[in-house]
């Protein structure tokens, strides 16, 4: 699915596509609802690694967290995604 969003330091006006995987969406939302979350509590490693690699999500002492620009995709993505997450 291609999501459109922007870059923190980009002009307002500029937007960034990021192509995502259901799964990797699924990864993302899950972040942007649980907040940081542990290596061992991840939905998926493998999709948190792709949205490492596209500048979304960072990486810390075995703690995972969305980047601002993850931030701002996940709120591009929308509400209904994360109240999904909250009936979880």
């Amino acid at each position: 699915m291609l999501i459109y969003g922007r870059r923190r330091d980009a002009d307002p006006n500029e937007f960034i596509t990021v192509d995502l995987s259901d799964a990797a969406i699924q990864s993302l939302m899950q972040l942007f609802v649980d907040g940081p979350t542990w290596d061992g509590n991840l939905i998926s490693k493998g999709d948190r690694s792709a949205l490492v690699a596209k500048g979304l999500v960072d990486r810390f002492d075995g703690w995972n967290f969305l980047t601002w620009e993850g931030v701002g995709i996940a709120l591009t993505i929308g509400r209904e995604v994360a109240g999904e997450w909250e009936d979880q």
